[in-house]
């Protein structure tokens, strides 16, 4: 391939595309996997969507090969950075898919749950701080994460007001519609 034609321009939308894309997918997987925490199945939504931004991400970077190769580094390279350009596809198919799953999802009921136990993590220097509340949820627990401020007024063994979410996409969620 020849690499001597390649315009200054070209060399600056590719990097510019490439880098936007790499921490813009950070940033939404961040956003997504925050955004999915209430779900009842929260870690087959992200492994849902990461695996098919993935897969996307590897179709994409397989297509654009011929016009993003800027010099042989990069093209003696491409798997690495075809790998990093698809991680950020999953990041960002995460919170598209977390999107997604809110404005298709309908109010299936609201009832009241009984509070088994309450989980306070501390914040750390890597760590955020999490409220998490256990409730006794159709016969089984499912595990909460709230605000501060309401998991601080609730006490175990209290009942709260839960709303569940039917998706139509499957990936049902919980609110808490006291938790502001």
């Amino acid at each position: 391939m020849n690499f001597e034609n390649v315009t200054t321009p070209k060399k600056v939308l590719v990097l510019l595309v490439f880098f936007a894309t790499i921490f813009g997918g950070l940033i939404s997987g961040i956003i997504g996997i925050n955004d999915s925490e209430n779900y009842l199945y929260p870690y087959i939504f992200r492994f849902t969507a990461g695996i098919i931004g993935f897969t996307a991400g590897i179709y994409f970077t397989y297509k654009v090969k011929k016009y993003v190769l800027l010099n042989s580094i990069m093209q003696s390279n491409y798997s690495n950075l075809s790998m990093m350009f698809s991680l950020a596809v999953a990041g960002n198919f995460l919170l598209v898919g977390s999107s997604l799953n809110y404005s298709t999802s309908e109010l299936r009921n609201c009832d009241r749950y009984s509070v088994k136990e309450k989980i306070y993590i501390k914040a750390g220097v890597k760590t955020p701080e999490e409220n998490i509340l256990i409730v006794d949820f159709n016969g089984g627990d499912q595990k909460l994460f709230c605000k501060h401020n309401f998991w601080n007024s609730i006490e175990t063994n209290q009942k709260i007001m839960l709303c569940v979410y039917q998706s139509k996409i499957g990936f049902d969620y919980v609110r808490l519609p006291n938790d502001f």
